[in-house]
């Protein structure tokens, strides 16, 4: 009779300090041992059930690669079995085994999703389900390992987003660059070798970059100068709106949970969700004087900052505030294009342009890429540079104007910014 048991081999321990799992075979008393290409460390696996805690961040992805494993092994022992050839069935599982298990891209895709939710990352999270999904209908109901998807599978793939779903490039772009991070996060896992990437040579489907709107200082002043109610629905999208301009641009998700005890020694401080990286913001006079608006001086640290989202109500679930911040940031846009009639803009104005405009202002301002990066949390200078692209066309028209003697536009720093 032939046995199954998977096992930590604490034996072989790594240098990073995690043990490999290996699936032992034992026939006739005499073990054999074949490795499942998965390794964890001691307090992450569970002897008894076999299988990793499901504190690991990658336990559901794992445990179902190591079933399949063990299913595999034992279909193959079974089937030489009855075949009765006079060969060993443990030696049967282990020549087949030795081909490579497989990993079920599904369950791997919905485990990165399920660790964005947890790292309030809703809008990731959402984007990545969606992405399975769309693999899930493509693959009508078929099962997809991580080992079938390669250059070609993409292109198949690309090729339905467009007629099935009717995605143009960008929106496959967008579904793209979630489906490499699926990809690179099996490479970390070390479920996929980083030289079988599928994406490396293929061409990731771009389309039009949309360009992004942006005041310019002139008319972030003609808003501040609107006389407006106190406590108005316009009012408070137009202090909202500068807020974000005088504190890095802040996006209009954060600034809906931001509360007092965000603002400590002069400083805001908070958490983007949108990628989890902390931002400390000095406090500009600007920023403070909007604020004073909205709070006396005995006012709680737990109050929120401005009245967006409705006070009293539970918040505790992350994805229904993201629900509720969504239909908040609906009326607030609608505010904002009834402000920029007011004053004469001509843009169309949402709560994020205060985010380009901020963005654009620092450039204008001579502010350093570095510098600039920094201001908005982004990961990386080559996400900033991507971001700054749009705006280097107003630029290259000044520097031109002063080529020829004409005077371009300029801006006045107001002394206390």
């Amino acid at each position: 009779m032939t046995s199954f048991r998977l096992v930590l081999r604490t034996q072989k321990r790594r240098a990073d300090g995690t043990c490999p799992i290996l699936l032992r075979i034992t026939e006739q008393r005499k073990p054999r041992f074949v490795s499942t290409g998965i390794a964890v460390a001691d307090a992450d696996w569970n002897d008894k059930k076999q299988e990793v805690r499901r504190s690991h961040n990658l336990a559901s992805a794992y445990n179902h690669r190591l079933q399949t494993f063990v299913n595999d092994a034992q279909a193959v022992a079974l089937d030489a079995q009855n075949a009765k050839r006079g060969g060993s069935p443990a030696l049967a599982a282990i020549a087949q085994l030795k081909g490579g298990p497989t990993t079920d891209a599904y369950a791997f895709a919905l485990d990165v999703a399920e660790r964005l939710r947890v790292q309030g990352r809703f809008s990731g999270w959402k984007r990545t389900k969606v992405v399975v999904q769309k693999l899930k209908e493509f693959r009508r109901g078929q099962p997809l390992n991580l080992e079938d998807i390669d250059g070609a599978f993409l292109s198949r793939f690309e090729q339905h987003l467009r007629t099935a779903h009717g995605n143009g490039s960008s929106t496959i772009s967008k579904d793209f660059q979630i489906f490499h991070r699926i990809i690179k996060e099996a490479i970390l896992a070390k479920l996929v070798e980083a030289r079988n990437d599928p994406f490396l040579g293929y061409r990731i489907p771009g389309g039009k970059r949309s360009e992004k709107t942006r005041l310019r200082w002139e008319q972030i002043q003609t808003l501040e100068a609107l006389s407006l109610p106190p406590g108005s629905p316009l009012a408070l999208a137009r202090d909202a709106f500068l807020f974000s301009f005088y504190c890095a641009g802040i996006r209009f998700g954060d600034l809906c949970q931001l509360r007092r005890k965000n603002i400590e020694g002069g400083r805001l401080r908070y958490q983007m969700a949108k990628t989890g990286k902390s931002r400390s913001i000095k406090m500009r006079p600007q920023a403070e004087a909007i604020l004073a608006r909205y709070h006396s001086a005995n006012a709680g640290r737990d109050d929120l900052l401005f009245p967006i989202l409705d006070a009293g109500r539970d918040y505790a679930d992350p994805i229904y505030v993201r629900r509720c911040i969504g239909s908040k940031n609906v009326v607030v846009n609608k505010n904002l294009k009834r402000l920029a009639e007011r004053a004469g803009i001509e843009e169309h104005v949402s709560f994020h342009v205060s985010r380009h405009s901020f963005a654009d202002f620092a450039r204008r301002q001579g502010v350093s890429l570095y510098n600039i990066r920094d201001m908005l949390g982004h990961h990386s200078l080559k996400v900033t540079e991507r971001y700054l692209e749009d705006f280097d066309q107003g630029s290259m028209d000044t520097a031109y104007e002063r080529m020829f003697g004409v005077e371009g536009e300029t801006t006045t720093l107001p002394a206390d910014l």
